[in-house]
């Protein structure tokens, strides 16, 4: 199992994002048990990744990168790393089990802020145990809510065959799933309840309600001190909800978002401007300005 997750960790992101979109979520797990590098190996346990902080792993697959190697999503996360700074004020919508909420609260730490958003259930309670695990409450506000275009109340679906990770608000044209009635709000509603007049970095992955997400930040894009954002641009999950990758391009270019990125490598990023190959990075880093180059290379 260690030399086939070696060989999958070489894979460059962009040729990563390109199979995920010519392949089905099937026939890549079915690879995944092929070589070996399965959920089943995932031990019940609390592990120590590369950087020191704590995570209470398995069953789930979505573990499976921190069990084998201490590290999940190397290349985006280095970037994360060399973009955010003391005091910062980040969302993350979609946190899951904290990688990002965790790694993004070390970092900004407690004269910062990480609004993390998490509507399943059982994955919130992973997501707060992995906050205290990395003492991470002083400025990590958890919340079991969606984010969507409005305030109401929405269903989540939890594939009976999928990770946890891949939990979206449409069932995505599959049978086997629970269902779970959550809160909603949108992102404009829920800073100026906590009086928040501005974030520097949003990481967005939803499993395909991304641009719902976005339409709900309201006029906090328009500014010239919009924050940096890190989205999953998803060619699967997308049409599930009546869009497509290009039309969150077109949006965030509509907002005044004129810099966009694809994370190469660890450290590693490359500016593409055609709007037509913007939309097949997946993730997709963008900003206004120069923001993320001033960032990255102080």
């Amino acid at each position: 199992m260690d030399l086939a997750w070696k060989m999958l960790e070489r894979v460059p992101p962009s040729l990563k994002a390109s199979v995920k979109r010519c392949t089905s979520t099937e026939l890549r797990l079915w690879l995944r048990d092929r070589l070996g590098v399965s959920d089943r190996s995932i031990p019940d346990k609390i592990v120590t990744v590369k950087d020191g902080r704590r995570f209470h792993i398995g069953p789930d697959y979505i573990y499976l990168p921190l069990f084998v190697s201490g590290e999940f999503e190397p290349a985006a996360t280095t970037v994360v790393k060399r973009l955010l700074r003391k005091g910062d004020h980040v969302v993350d919508a979609g946190a899951n089990y904290g990688w990002y909420t965790t790694l993004c609260a070390e970092i900004v730490g407690s004269k910062g802020s990480v609004y993390a958003f998490e509507p399943v259930p059982s994955t919130f309670d992973r997501l707060n145990e992995h906050i205290t695990l990395n003492s991470n409450s002083d400025c990590v506000v958890a919340e079991q809510l969606a984010l969507g275009i409005e305030q109401g109340e929405t269903y989540v679906h939890l594939f009976n065959d999928l990770s946890h990770s891949r939990s979206s608000i449409s069932n995505l044209g599959r049978n086997h799933f629970v269902v779970h009635c959550v809160p909603m709000t949108d992102l404009k509603s829920y800073l100026e309840s906590r009086r928040v007049d501005h974030i520097d970095f949003l990481k967005c992955d939803v499993e395909g309600s991304e641009l719902m997400v976005l339409q709900g930040a309201g006029e906090i894009l328009d500014r010239v001190n919009a924050p940096i954002i890190l989205i999953e641009l998803n060619e699967e999950t997308a049409p599930e909800f009546g869009y497509q990758p290009i039309d969150i391009v077109n949006y965030l270019r509509d907002r005044g978002y004129d810099s966009f990125y694809g994370i190469e490598a660890k450290n590693t990023i490359c500016r593409i401007k055609d709007p037509q190959k913007v939309a097949k990075l997946n993730p997709l880093l963008c900003c206004k300005g120069d923001r993320i180059e001033k960032r990255m290379g102080s």
